[in-house]
């Protein structure tokens, strides 16, 4: 586990999201380890552009400074654009 991991599992692990900290890890018992991998690259662009460059604090969604963003979804990346980032 490093930071970025860290970060994601304390975010996880809050009350208000325990209910779907469950689900998400339901689900991931249920990926074979290719699929798992699948996931995690379809995923890699959109986690990049949703770090900004310096920790900021998002009140009701973190315990501490994090690098992402909470509140708002990137503006020069779209649903298509995500979608795109899978090949």
């Amino acid at each position: 586990m490093d930071e970025t991991t860290a970060s994601t599992v304390e975010v996880l692990l809050q009350e208000s999201k325990l209910g779907i900290s469950r689900q998400l890890l339901s689900v991931a018992n249920r990926l074979t380890v290719e699929e798992a991998a699948a996931l995690h690259r379809r995923f890699a662009i959109l986690d990049d552009k949703l770090q900004a460059e310096d920790e900021h604090f998002a009140p009701g969604f973190q315990a501490r400074p994090m690098r992402y963003f909470f509140n708002e979804m990137p503006a020069d990346f779209t649903l298509g654009d995500f979608i795109g980032s899978w090949n």
